[in-house]
């Protein structure tokens, strides 16, 4: 029998040891509140793409559509910030539509080496054939592979309006904006269809009612009914096992087609799986009113590869007859390391690195 001396000692060691893994887990768990700072900032170049949305001007001919798929290299320098250079560009079409739109997509996820893009029209995800070798004799092109339906999947044959994707435990989510569907005129409520979300589990689609979880956002930052908040970049982080939120359009009023053109936001949300602890702070320079600033609003994001506390993301702009879209790389602590670079008269609206 050991000495008690020994005992004692011993125990103690197997006390330290436990808090000391206990705090360890709970700085990783609480995420955007102490950022850790010991990922690669060492230079390196990643390969990305992104997707358009051209709503009526993406009707190429009778019965055929297109999208625009960009490539890119996104470059973190030596001082750790990131440079953006462009590549090709190619011309993605399908002949499948709804009341005569199509081809509108709206986020692109890689997946076990398939990328995917979802039209936020249709519903349809495709999938982008030969989307990772420049300078191929082949252009990349898209087959479909899952049709969303809106809401619960039952009770409508409207195709689902997907905006965002990312995965989570080995399964794609698809998402809508978020906000219930109400009439433009008299802001009555018509449906709850783009609360849901749709979750891909082994080519399995199934349905998932987020009506709490997205009003628990809005409850965050005192925007419940008739506030509402429009999301097109959500993400779910491995890393940090929350989900992220930076919402495109906020606002405490009622939504009217013409002022929310200037409800941009810079928010981000850190949220735990439960949706209980809600963290908010502002990333990048936050929007000033009467500026045009306040017209750009996030439209994808994605964490860096080797960084998860650096994302890469779009913002569009969208006021009359202007469309924009600019990209930029900002920190979870809400440092901006790639300031706001157009990319063009166009409506980009999905990112997403390529390998």
């Amino acid at each position: 029998m050991l000495p008690r001396r020994r005992l004692l000692a011993f125990a103690a060691t197997l006390i330290f040891v436990f808090f000391v893994s206990l705090s360890l887990l709970s700085s990783r768990m609480d995420n955007t509140r102490t950022p850790t700072t010991h990922f690669s900032s060492a230079p390196r170049s990643f390969r990305l793409g992104i997707v358009s949305d051209m709503d009526q001007k993406s009707k190429k001919g009778e019965f055929l559509w297109y999208s625009i798929f960009k490539t890119g290299t996104l470059t973190r320098l030596e001082n750790g910030h990131y440079d953006i250079k462009w590549e090709e560009q190619h011309m993605l079409t399908s002949a499948l539509g709804e009341k005569d739109r199509a081809m509108e997509l709206s986020e692109l996820i890689l997946y076990k080496d398939h990328l995917y893009a979802c039209d936020d029209r249709t519903g349809i995800v495709y999938e982008i054939i030969e989307y990772n070798s420049p300078g191929q004799e082949r252009a990349p092109y898209v087959v479909s592979r899952y049709v969303l339906t809106d809401g619960n999947g039952k009770s409508t044959n409207k195709g689902f309006k997907c905006e965002w994707a990312t995965i989570k435990d080995e399964k794609i989510y698809f998402g809508s904006i978020g906000k219930e569907y109400t009439n433009s005129k008299t802001g009555a409520v018509e449906n709850y269809n783009p609360m849901w979300v749709k979750v891909i589990d082994q080519g399995h689609v199934s349905s998932e009612d987020w009506r709490d979880k997205y009003n628990a956002l809005r409850a965050k930052v005192g925007m419940l009914s008739p506030g509402y908040m429009i999301h097109e970049a959500v993400g779910w982080s491995q890393y940090y096992q929350r989900w992220f939120f930076l919402p495109r359009r906020a606002s405490k009023e009622s939504y009217n087609d013409e002022a929310d053109e200037r409800r941009g936001t810079n928010m981000l949300f850190a949220v735990d799986p439960e949706f209980r602890e809600i963290d908010v702070r502002t990333v990048g320079p936050p929007p000033q009113p009467g500026d045009e600033s306040e017209t750009l609003g996030f439209s994808s994001f994605k964490f860096l590869p080797d960084n998860p506390d650096h994302i890469v993301a779009l913002k569009t702009r969208e006021v009359g007859q202007v469309i924009e879209t600019y990209i930029t790389v900002l920190s979870l602590s809400g440092e901006e390391l790639m300031p706001l670079t157009k990319i063009d008269d166009v409506k980009f609206e999905g990112v997403e690195f390529l390998g």
